[in-house]
């Protein structure tokens, strides 16, 4: 399945050839303006940070769709579900990391984010076979929180730490980092479930239990990266400056008191 996405990855790098050697002008522009922004820290933090929350998320879904599936036996739509709390989760706490980084920063949003990331996560490791929809949600809720903390607050800090004329390039950035860190995460975590169990099986003669030995690996594997993201975080800066207040006039002056 995922081999049919390797034609049209080439396809794109050829397209993508071409149209810089037609206009590479512009692409010489936009190539600096790129290196200009990794080498801003609130950018290149920022978006490390988006990375390393879409790594978790992607890498628990991609686990627990099988451990869902294999070990307790629940058809897809089911198990889509029980997965569905978690992630509402993620939307409930976006606004919450958005009006934190507003007030606070990006920097402890980020950290606290990504920390219950991996509480959450190594939590998880813990499901046995005979886990019920409780012991799934309480550490799942806090994985979901932790993410929808991180991403807004990392958006915060790229778009902040970018000059208003390159927010385009900030925001492809952003969404690369989105992709590549998901596309990681199910690499890495897939990668560490196979070589510790086997999931080619369904449920085994000893009820899962060289399934559930993979899962946890694979999912402490994403906690130790969660964690390591969120020490990460600490080195954001403590405030970046709003999009909407740079683009205000540099000599708009406050209104006077009047009496």
């Amino acid at each position: 399945m995922f081999a049919l996405n390797v034609p049209i990855a080439a396809g794109v790098v050829a397209l993508t050839c071409w149209a810089v050697a037609e206009s590479r002008g512009p692409a010489t522009r936009a190539l600096g303006t790129l290196r200009k922004l990794l080498g801003t820290r609130p950018v290149s933090l920022g978006v490390t940070m988006v990375a390393v929350s879409s790594f978790g998320v992607f890498g628990l879904l991609f686990v627990l769709t099988l451990y869902l599936q294999n070990v307790h036996g629940l058809r897809p739509i089911t198990a889509g579900a029980w997965m569905l709390p978690p992630t509402c989760v993620v939307v409930i706490a976006a606004p919450a990391g958005g009006v934190l980084a507003q007030r606070f920063g990006p920097r402890w949003p980020v950290f606290g984010g990504l920390l219950l990331v991996g509480i959450g996560l190594a939590g998880l490791s813990l499901l046995g076979p005979d886990a019920g929809f409780t012991d799934l949600l309480y550490p799942g809720a806090l994985a979901g929180a932790g993410t929808g903390l991180c991403a807004i607050a990392a958006t915060d800090a790229i778009m902040g730490g970018a000059p208003d004329e390159a927010g385009g390039t900030a925001s492809g950035l952003h969404q690369v980092a989105s992709q590549l860190g998901g596309v990681l995460g199910v690499l890495v975590t897939g990668l560490v479930l196979s070589a510790r169990s086997s999931v080619t099986q369904q449920v085994s003669a000893l009820g899962g239990v060289s399934f559930l030995a993979g899962m946890r690996a694979a999912l402490l594997a994403a906690a130790g990266v969660s964690v390591a993201g969120a020490a990460l975080a600490l080195f954001l800066p403590a405030a970046v400056r709003s999009p909407a207040t740079a683009r205000a006039p540099s000599d708009a002056k406050a209104p006077q008191a009047t009496r």
